[in-house]
């Protein structure tokens, strides 16, 4: 009896143990932890954290009901909630849903003030009443509320300025194809003649140059064809500029079906055409410039007239200059107007042989003041001179190959010694006169090994040579500089 009355004892002493640990825990957690008898409407329990809660004592809270504290809205919300809980409860329902439980509620304080609280629930079957006790846990969640609201006000402010970014981006993509439609056709004017269609003669420039890099880098033939109406005057003075601009179309026309994909004809000006044909040689482009011409001959308009052309041909040469190039192949339309009209003209190229072997003579106004400078300059001249009588009286190969390396290891020490000069006396543009220079020596030294090749024609090489090293930079750039050079000379700063 006695060890009974021990065990007992012990069991006792270990639950008062074990409701002390839980008394202390409830009563010094920062939540507020609470006990509520349903059947009797009353609380059991309210941990010492009601004040921090709610601003009233234990006593005080002990004698209100469960949802005295709770503002019109959160006591509908928890009302609705709790009787489909406890409904299910004593009908024998012990899911998990049903026995416990949270929400989100607003709760009063004694101040007038409102605070959010977390109320976590769990129902207990109480035994001796046999109703419901409901075990709740209140937490003060006032400030993480704010944090939520501020940061959904933050979410929602951004939301709205990214909205309103992507309402800006779609506007700008909308005005970015616009203005790239705009630019198409603002390009497509930009390059095409209006009257016939025909791409004009800005643009052609710019296909000029990109064909003629494509044919020396791969070294394939270039051709051009220009062509004149013939008499056009007489149109436009005899059936108007209406019927005049008629006839431009209808040529247009015509030319634009006889050409291929890959060449490009354009309106060069007045009645003035030109075809660029890549990877066409000469008699190939004079082929296509007959068929042109017949063509042309052919059509009938409705005023009794016939409308003829002109054509000039010219196959670029490698080296050649675009101004020598289309010289050329304008020197043979003029010969073709001189022939009589209605007829193609080939310019094969020793046109320039002329050009290039004319014995040159120096001139007083190409001396720019400087005696040292003028001196190579001269000595320039006769060297080229000397060479183009070498060719002429057809010198061995071994001589005409060593008179040009005198000439343009002179051409290179001259060019040194002018850009001395230049920077000396201040030349402004000195700089840009000295890329010239490496941009002629460079030139000049692909295009010897060229010709000693025979990959060259001869009439190119000179031409490049007398035309553009020797004399056409004399009076095309060196005469820039004649100003500041003769201001020195009464000085003689710089004349030796």
């Amino acid at each position: 009896m006695d060890i009974m009355n021990q065990t007992v004892a012990e069991s006792n002493s270990d639950i008062a143990d074990v409701q002390l640990k839980y008394r202390l825990l409830a009563e010094n957690t920062g939540d507020c932890v609470w006990l509520y008898d349903l059947k009797n409407e009353r609380y059991k329990y309210i941990s010492p954290a009601i004040f921090q809660l709610r601003g009233i004592t234990v006593q005080e809270a002990m004698q209100q009901g469960l949802y005295d504290a709770l503002t019109p809205g959160s006591l509908k919300r928890a009302d609705k909630t709790m009787r489909t809980r406890t409904d299910s409860f004593l009908k024998g329902d012990r899911s998990e849903d049903t026995v416990s439980g949270s929400g989100e509620y607003e709760l009063y304080s004694s101040d007038g003030s409102v605070k959010n609280i977390e109320i976590s629930t769990k129902l207990l079957f109480n035994d001796e009443s046999g109703g419901i006790d409901i075990l709740g846990v209140s937490r003060d969640i006032t400030d993480r509320k704010m944090l939520e609201w501020r940061l959904n006000d933050e979410i929602a402010r951004r939301d709205k300025a990214i909205k309103k970014l992507q309402e800006y981006e779609s506007k700008l993509v909308r005005i970015t194809d616009e203005l790239t439609e705009k630019n198409k056709a603002l390009k497509a004017i930009a390059i095409t003649d209006e009257l016939t269609g025909l791409k004009n003669r800005y643009y052609l420039d710019s296909r000029l140059l990109e064909e003629m890099e494509r044919a020396d880098r791969y070294s394939l033939p270039l051709t051009m064809i220009i062509f004149d109406l013939d008499y056009f005057k007489r149109i436009n003075d005899n059936w108007g500029h209406d019927f005049g601009d008629k006839v431009l179309s209808s040529i247009a026309a015509t030319a634009k079906k006889l050409v291929r994909r890959s060449d490009t004809i354009a309106r060069w000006g007045g009645e003035e055409f030109a075809i660029l044909a890549p990877e066409t040689n000469l008699d190939g482009a004079t082929g296509l410039a007959e068929k042109i011409r017949k063509a042309i001959a052919n059509i009938v308009f409705s005023e009794p007239v016939q409308v003829t052309a002109s054509f000039g041909v010219g196959e670029w040469m490698k080296g050649e200059s675009y101004e020598s190039w289309f010289r050329r192949v304008d020197q043979a339309l003029y010969r073709a107007k001189h022939k009589g009209r209605n007829c193609v003209v080939q310019s094969s190229g020793v046109e320039l042989m002329p050009i290039a072997m004319v014995k040159l003579h120096w001139k007083p106004e190409w001396e720019c003041g400087i005696s040292s400078v003028d001196q190579q300059h001269r000595k320039l001249v006769d060297m080229a001179n000397k060479l183009i009588e070498a060719t002429k009286n057809d010198a061995n190969s071994e001589k005409i190959a060593g008179q040009l390396d005198s000439l343009i290891r002179h051409v290179v020490h001259h060019f040194e010694h002018e850009e001395k000069m230049l920077e000396l006396i201040g030349f402004p543009e000195a700089v840009r006169h000295a890329g010239i220079h490496r941009e002629l020596v460079e030139k000049a030294g692909k295009l010897r090994q060229e010709y000693l090749n025979a990959d060259l024609k001869p009439s190119a090489f000179f031409a490049f040579l007398v035309d553009e090293v020797v004399v056409g930079h004399l009076l095309a750039e060196d005469i820039m500089f004649f100003p500041y050079t003769r201001l020195y000379t009464d000085g003689d700063k710089t004349s030796e």
